[in-house]
């Protein structure tokens, strides 16, 4: 008897017990898959490779490119290491082209534009110049009777910069004619940029230069002619300029302290001459001008690299403008005067 019930209580704990495991069986199974789900959603997935994000670009999928070349240019430390921040930079100009945002792209390839890398400098320069000749994101060619194109789109941008250059050439080579015969620097400096800047857009349009390399060629040989003496005579006046700046004279009065000047000490009752105001203003546009000079240097310099021309010459010529440009500085900063953020 007592056989026959325990057997009956364990029947029964054993049909509850398979009662309950159908119960919390769909239970337990959810957890599995939202713990599984969790674990998905949460794990970490690897930031696109260069070639995959130029691969976003040219599908025309660039909401996703400019948010994934925003995800890459926040990586630090080893993360970034695979990138190179100034073609990603490039390519974000490019992608907010493509997004009708021609202010903000821009702002960005005007930074690009400083990249030590010609490819990546050249080509920045030209969509600068092309964004420049824009409104909005529209070109409109003043030759050949041409439609406004909206450059937002790659394929209208190539024929804007094919319109541009034959919109910019013929005003371009009038210009520079005056400064190929000139005897200073000032003409060349002040045609330079428009020959760079359409260097760099006939070189997207055609991939060469042929247009716009013989005016820069005649600028730079002129140029360098000129460059070598007149930045001698520059450094020769700012010579002359701080001689007088270190003269000192008798105060007639006594002082128990000593202080220091730039070429060493000026004893009690003896004042350093220093600058005076036309002194100080022929200093500060030297600066300005040799930081020309030495900005002309290194876009010729550019434009010999791409062509296999002189380099080395218009290194040596960049080097040595920065040179006196940095003594004038030396001058000025002896006396409290600072040119930087001017």
């Amino acid at each position: 008897m007592k056989m026959r019930a325990q057997k009956g209580q364990n029947t029964e704990a054993a049909i509850l017990a398979h009662r309950i495991s159908w119960i919390f069986a769909p239970i337990a199974i959810l957890l599995i898959v939202r713990s599984s789900n969790a674990q998905t959603a949460t794990a970490p997935t690897s930031p696109p490779t260069m070639e995959q994000l130029r691969e976003l670009y040219d599908s025309g999928d660039y909401r996703t490119c400019i948010q994934q070349v925003a995800g890459v240019m926040r990586l630090t430390g080893a993360a970034a290491k695979p990138y190179d921040r100034e073609q990603l930079q490039l390519l974000r100009g490019e992608t907010l082209i493509a997004l009708n945002d021609p202010a903000t792209a821009k702002r960005v390839l005007q930074e690009a534009s400083k990249s030590s890398q010609p490819d990546v400098a050249i080509r920045a320069r030209g969509l600068v110049a092309l964004l420049s000749k824009s409104r909005g994101s529209i070109y409109t060619p003043r030759s050949g009777g041409g439609k406004p194109l909206d450059i937002s789109d790659p394929e209208n941008r190539k024929r804007a910069l094919e319109a541009m250059v034959t919109d910019e050439i013929g005003g371009l080579e009038a210009a520079a004619k005056p400064a190929q015969s000139a005897d200073n620097l000032k003409p060349i400096i002040q045609i330079m940029p428009r020959v760079l800047d359409l260097n760099a857009v006939e070189r997207l349009a055609t991939g060469e230069d042929v247009r716009t390399r013989p005016i820069g060629a005649a600028l730079g040989e002129r140029a360098r002619k000129l460059i070598g003496s007149e930045l001698a005579a520059q450094a020769q006046r700012i010579q002359g300029i701080e001689q007088l700046a270190n003269g000192v004279y008798d105060t007639g009065r006594t002082a128990s302290s000593e202080r220091q000047s730039r070429r060493g000490t000026v004893g009690a009752g003896v004042t350093r001459r220093g600058l005076n105001s036309d002194e100080r203003e022929e200093l500060y546009n030297l600066v300005e001008y040799l930081r020309q000079v030495e900005d002309t240097a290194k876009g010729a310099e550019r434009m010999a690299r791409m062509a296999q021309g002189d380099v080395a010459a218009w290194e040596e010529i960049s080097a040595q403008a920065s040179r006196v440009a940095e003594n004038a500085q030396a001058v000025l900063d002896a006396e409290g005067v600072s040119t930087t953020g001017n």
